[in-house]
């Protein structure tokens, strides 16, 4: 009977709140309201997951340091050229040319046993002036990464 008892037993005869007129209403909104409150955890933690898993290994190589370091004014002409990566590379299939004011290019001959990270190469003799170093690497994972380094040469006095 209608509004008599709060739980009744459904068609399988499992115990059922739906035996009192609306309250079947009530329990669906709450279930579903958890339903969607536990996808929202499951999605928040596997997007903190997903921030947690380390870059993959073989990560194109970055040039983080340079001697001369990027838009230098040396008050003398460097004798060499070294640029640091984040990762090894690889030196035979990697190149540096020094590019004068003028535009001239001379490509730099590299040093063959320089660290596995390192581009080393001797510099000219260089006149005051700017320069540029275009420089182009491998990086162990197949990737071709390029850039240049600028710097200036200061006049004496």
């Amino acid at each position: 009977m209608v509004g008599e008892s709060s739980v009744g037993r459904g068609a399988a005869g499992a115990l059922c709140c739906d035996a009192v007129e609306g309250s079947g209403w009530a329990d669906r909104g709450r279930w579903r309201l958890r339903a969607r409150w536990g996808i929202a955890r499951l999605l928040a933690a596997s997007a903190l997951a997903a921030l947690a898993v380390p870059a993959p290994a073989g990560a194109h190589a970055l040039l983080v340091e340079s001697l001369p370091a990027e838009a230098a004014v040396l008050p003398a002409a460097p004798t060499q050229l070294v640029l640091r990566f984040n990762s090894r590379i690889e030196h035979k299939l990697s190149q540096a040319a020094l590019i004068d004011g003028a535009g001239a290019r001379r490509p730099l001959a590299m040093e063959a046993d320089a660290p596995p990270d390192r581009l080393i190469a001797a510099l000219p003799a260089l006149a005051p002036g700017s320069y540029t170093v275009d420089w182009q690497v491998l990086s162990v994972d197949g990737h071709r990464v390029a850039g240049q380094l600028h710097f200036s040469v200061a006049s004496p006095g």
